[in-house]
């Protein structure tokens, strides 16, 4: 991400957008966000006070992949790294006018078509 700030830009000024800011319908949706925010910045401020003067060796996080198959994983780790590095010079920071998709769904099915990738 480093030195990548006039791509950030630029794909800023591209971006698709699915409501033009100017129209009545993006008012109506950002008072609808900020309303549906409310409980969960409520939530999060009792869950800051809760662990006001806590460190991490009082958070009890554990391992939550004991049970998985670490070979597997990380053969499906360095797949998915495959498939990303491959297609970085197609990466945008956001959906840009134009372009086509493709779903989660989808790169998991190319993935498991192509595992060499």
């Amino acid at each position: 991400m480093d030195g990548n700030i006039e791509k950030v830009r630029k794909d800023m000024e591209n971006r698709k957008r699915e409501i033009e800011i100017d129209s009545p319908k993006y008012l109506e949706q950002m008072s609808k966000l900020f309303a549906n925010i409310q409980v969960p910045m409520y939530g999060e401020r009792e869950v800051q006070k809760n662990l006001e003067g806590k460190t991490h060796l009082d958070m009890g996080f554990g391992n939550r992949f004991s049970s998985g198959n670490t070979e597997h994983g990380e053969q499906t780790f360095q797949q998915i790294a495959g498939v990303v590095s491959a297609s970085h010079d197609s990466f945008h920071f956001y959906p840009q006018q134009g372009q086509q998709q493709k779903t989660n769904s989808e790169i998991i099915q190319d993935i498991r078509q192509n595992p060499r990738n």
